[in-house]
């Protein structure tokens, strides 16, 4: 048993953007993203503690999962306590643990703690093929907490299509078409500037797969022809959005329900397992409302992503990621009808070249849909 220090309590802790080995833009830092088309100063020097990456989770029933039963510390310094069969107590799954709780490429997989109280209230079958739905999301993204948000705002169409004949699981296909994409500031040059660079987005796409039970898997996208690899990061956080809120759930839930997901997903480009706790906060023919809490491991200490540059190879030391808010589903409908989230992400990351040294990586994530009227 082991005494866990808080992100910045081993070895000489700094920002990514702070070390001369990770180059990362602080244009859109918060993603992890290679952007440099702007450019913009550094971002100051700060520590990141635990406590940092989110709140301490809600406490989940053991019955469920005694893996999610094991609670983050109050305090950065608190010990932190294996639970056999749980996840790792660093964030990081030993060598071929992850496979023992959802294999790559697998559906989520669900388990039901309780269907509420009566009555209780269908949820929203498979869509039928050709079924569309429009909406508005924000995506905003911050990496420095005394920085404000850069926030994305995407007009979508998501429309069903019939899943492919050789899909692992019985489902749909859903395609999201990104029909305009710009950046919610004010009219600042560079405001105006990022807002011309992402024109080039319309058109790119975010295919994924609609599993009977309400759950996504195999997410994927694709951009227009032409549009640089370094943009693509962009849809890449649009993916993850979708991801995140996107459920599954059983058939019929009544207030007072809660059940566990436990997936294997690509989430800011690391292969994360997630342990999803969803609890029903009210229940109507006409709308549903679910509270969710995410925990995020790392399937191995392989600090590998796209999201990233470094001139020398990363291993992770700790890892906290989570995401906690609420979402509002209508019977009728295939996607949600609202979604308020924030996604959290702390690593310390060790350099190969100075395997003393702490490199620490820090992202925040706010997703909105439908998205917030635009300041005027």
């Amino acid at each position: 048993m082991r005494k866990s220090t808080s992100l910045g309590g081993s070895g000489k802790a700094l920002p990514m953007s702070s070390l001369d080995l990770v180059r990362l833009p602080c244009w859109l830092g918060a993603a992890l993203a290679a952007l440099t088309w702007l450019g913009c100063e550094s971002a100051p020097k700060q520590r990141v503690s635990a406590t940092d990456a989110g709140s301490k989770p809600q406490e989940m029933d053991p019955n469920l999962a005694k893996a999610v039963g094991a609670a983050a510390p109050s305090s950065p310094t608190a010990e932190r306590v294996q639970v056999d069969g749980g996840p790792p107590s660093n964030g990081i799954f030993a060598l071929g643990a992850a496979d023992r709780e959802v294999r790559k490429g697998a559906p989520p997989k669900m388990v039901v703690g309780s269907l509420g109280s009566e009555p209780r209230v269908p949820l929203s079958p498979l869509p039928e093929t050709g079924k569309k739905k429009e909406a508005t999301l924000q995506v905003s993204l911050k990496q420095d907490p005394r920085q404000p948000e850069l926030p994305f705002r995407f007009k979508l169409s998501f429309e069903a299509k019939k899943a492919a004949a050789d899909a692992p699981n019985k489902g749909m296909q859903i395609s999201v078409r990104v029909d305009e994409v710009g950046v919610a500031l004010d009219q600042s040059p560079q405001a105006r500037a990022a807002a011309q660079q992402l024109k080039q987005l319309k058109g790119s796409r975010v295919d994924y797969q609609l599993l009977p039970d309400g759950g996504g898997q195999e997410y994927r996208f694709q951009t227009p022809p032409g549009v640089p690899r370094q943009m693509g990061e962009v849809l890449r956080n649009l993916s993850d959005a979708i991801s995140t809120f996107s459920l599954s759930h059983p058939d019929q839930v009544g207030t007072g329900a809660y059940w566990m997901i436990t997936s294997r997903e690509p989430i800011w480009g690391l292969d994360l397992v997630s342990y999803r706790m969803v609890r029903v906060l009210s229940a109507s023919p006409a709308e549903v409302s679910l509270s969710l809490g995410v925990r995020r491991y790392a399937t191995s200490a392989a600090f590998d992503t796209p999201l990233l540059q470094a001139d020398t190879r990363l291993t992770l030391d700790e890892f906290i990621a989570n995401a906690e808010g609420e979402i509002k589903l209508s019977p009728s409908q295939f996607i949600p009808t609202s979604v308020r989230l924030t996604s959290q992400l702390a690593a310390s990351l060790i350099p190969a070249s100075n395997p003393k040294q702490r490199a620490m990586a820090q992202a925040q994530v706010r997703i909105e849909l439908p998205a917030e009227p635009r300041p005027q």
